[in-house]
């Protein structure tokens, strides 16, 4: 189902709600184009507005393609600025936090958990922070008060709209958050890019209550077999991989039959630990193809975790069940044990069963988007 609105100067004008056979692009843009037809306007769209979802986007089966060669013209794209303003939002995730493999980062689901435990009267103010004061100045935060209090006085179409004026303002020590009140973590999906927003607001503004237990985990996917965790004891670096190459992988690969191991392919991402000489010398006598950003005998573009099962499937998923665990960590051990747990749940059946639907459809958007990354779409 889609709607069909049109705007001409100052008018709107709701075409239709027609009902389509499928979701797909095909199917999206036959929809609009008869009810186009119907009021006899297929000569006067000049432009169209529309989500970002793979659907609507894509290079050679989305629907803004078909409809563009149905009525034989090229239009003026104007995404949804939701949907635009989350794809910039979402750089900037990435740069930061790495890239995630759904709408509900991990970082988001541990303070949802934490949220009933957590004193609301007790924050800590974004200014407060010496880190963040050097990089704003005062007439910035005395021209953004001005400007979010008065919009505060206005009505505001949404509720989220609302909370995350106040929590700016909060942030800036310009408005009691005692008095305002801290609202539950709600729902997110990719096109929320304010809820995302709001999320880190609340996050930094609770800092002050948060443990961060940090642990660095090796896991690897061997057809339908896990292999791993393993834990590094230290930060990861070069030596620190080197070793765990020469000396815990071969003992994960020992049941592997031999016709098998001749025939692995082996890959892992641009992490600098992965990328020097050392490492690289290794891998190369270790296998016969190794699929890497450096050094490897095929190339892998970096940042790119939308064809990788464990990026888009089996970290998300064993963090779920780690995060998800109702009795509170309070140790590395913890963690650890928590880790062990969630991959022991990883049987052959469920790995097979994940990998054969999501890769697939994965495979399939990367068609239609032409090679080019599609995570977002998600």
């Amino acid at each position: 189902m889609c709607a069909v609105l049109i705007t001409y100067g100052e008018n709107d004008q709701l075409l239709g709600v027609p009902l389509a056979d499928s979701s797909t692009g095909e199917e999206q843009a036959l929809a609009v184009y008869e009810c186009l037809q119907e009021w006899g306007l297929t000569n006067c769209v000049k432009a169209m507005c529309f989500d970002t979802t793979a659907s609507n986007t894509g290079r050679l089966n989305g629907a803004c393609t078909i409809l563009e060669q149905m009525l034989d013209k090229e239009l003026l794209y104007f995404a949804c600025r939701h949907h635009i303003l989350e794809v910039v939002l979402r750089g900037v995730f990435e740069v930061k936090l790495g890239s995630t493999t759904g709408p509900h980062p991990d970082l988001f689901k541990k303070i949802e958990k934490a949220w009933p435990n957590i004193d609301k009267t007790k924050y800590d103010m974004g200014i407060s922070n010496k880190n963040v004061e050097k990089h704003i100045t005062s007439q910035f935060i005395t021209e953004i008060t001005a400007d979010f209090k008065s919009k505060l006085t206005e009505f505001q179409p949404r509720d989220d709209y609302k909370e995350l004026l106040e929590l700016v303002l909060v942030f800036f020590g310009t408005l009691d958050g005692r008095e305002v009140g801290f609202k539950t973590p709600g729902a997110i999906t990719h096109a929320r890019w304010m809820a995302k927003a709001i999320y880190c607001l609340k996050i930094y503004l609770f800092r002050g209550h948060q443990t961060v237990y940090n642990v660095n985990v090796w896991c690897g996917l061997l057809g339908n077999r896990l292999l791993g965790p393993y834990f590094y004891e230290n930060i990861l670096d070069g030596e620190g991989y080197l070793d765990f190459l020469q000396n815990e992988l071969p003992i994960m690969l020992e049941n592997i039959p031999l016709d098998v191991r001749r025939d692995m392919i082996f890959q892992h991402d641009g992490c600098p630990a992965h990328g020097t000489n050392r490492v690289k010398r290794h891998v190369q006598q270790m296998f016969r193809l190794i699929i890497a950003l450096r050094g490897g005998t095929i190339p892998w573009p970096p940042r790119s975790p939308d064809l990788t099962p464990l990026d888009y499937f089996l970290w998300g998923y064993s963090k779920d069940l780690v995060y998800n665990n109702q009795a509170p960590i309070e140790s590395v051990d913890e963690v650890k044990r928590s880790v062990r747990a969630a991959c022991a749940t990883l049987t052959p059946d469920v790995i097979s069963a994940a990998l054969n639907k999501d890769w697939v459809r994965r495979a399939e958007i990367c068609f239609e988007q032409g090679g080019g990354r599609f995570e977002h779409l998600f």
